[in-house]
């Protein structure tokens, strides 16, 4: 999945984001994958300029709705916010959560790397507000009604 992020739309970005969202709604991921699909269905979302069609992003905002918003922790800083924005950027921090080892290079400081950060509630609280933003533009763009971006 990180490849085909890494990639641009046309060769393969697009399909990764509805994928991570069915699997995440099936509530059948594994505790060690929650967060790697978490954060591929994030990256499907924001590497998604064009925004996918409604019937996608339903799923997408059902996914997201299973993310408490309201939460707090007391983590000074999480990883996410160490990483830049860009595709690579997010590539090398996700691939060294997973392969430190194989993939050392990671633009998210050692002190941050710690996955109990990763897996904080705040952590993905802050991410799932991030896309929703991106999803409400989308519907904008389209000029989809609401009932076309209900559930």
């Amino acid at each position: 999945m990180q490849g085909a992020l890494s990639r641009s739309w046309e060769d393969n970005t697009g399909p990764v984001a509805p994928w991570c969202t069915r699997r995440w709604l099936t509530g059948q991921v594994r505790e060690e994958e929650r967060i790697g699909v978490f954060l591929c269905l994030w990256m499907g979302i924001a590497r998604s300029y064009g925004g996918l069609p409604p019937s996608y992003a339903r799923d997408l905002v059902a996914a997201l709705g299973t993310i408490e918003l309201d939460v707090s922790c007391e983590h000074p800083r999480h990883p996410w916010s160490t990483a830049d924005s860009t595709v690579q950027s997010r590539y090398r921090a996700v691939v060294h959560l997973y392969a430190p080892e194989d993939h050392p290079d990671t633009p998210v400081p050692a002190e941050l790397s710690a996955r109990e950060l990763w897996e904080c509630p705040v952590h993905y609280a802050r991410l799932a507000r991030e896309v929703l933003k991106d999803l409400e533009g989308w519907r904008t763009m389209r000029g989809g009604d609401d009932e076309d971006w209900a559930d």
